[in-house]
């Protein structure tokens, strides 16, 4: 087992930074790729110092994936992130389909 195989509770420590990454990356994807790779440049490395220095989970250090993104803008002096479309699009046609269920089950009833 060399340095960098240490096991944090619930899993291999690089998959679960490798993850957690992934996942910070994923909310700044709003950004220009340049600004995205300057504020997580080296991230992965200086998080499996952290995992393999604690027995905790980076998320117990730094929080959600989301926030830690959340401040990374905030320190760069970025805005917050934009609602994403695809959740405001889901949310309109999840109501759609609620009231076209609504509607049938009126009908039903009344019909």
């Amino acid at each position: 087992m060399s340095e960098h195989d240490v096991v944090v509770t619930g899993g291999d420590s690089r998959a679960r930074v490798r993850a957690y990454v992934a996942q910070v990356r994923a909310e700044l994807s709003d950004l220009p790729p340049e600004e995205v790779e300057d504020l997580t440049m080296g991230m992965e490395a200086d998080l499996s110092e952290l995992a393999a220095e604690s027995a905790h989970d980076v998320r117990d250090h730094l929080g959600t994936p989301q926030a830690y993104a959340a401040e990374l803008r905030s320190a760069a002096g970025l805005p917050v992130r934009a609602p994403r479309r695809g959740a405001v699009v889901g949310w309109a046609l999840d109501a759609q389909k609620w009231a076209q269920g609504v509607g049938r089950s009126m009908g039903a009833r009344h019909g």
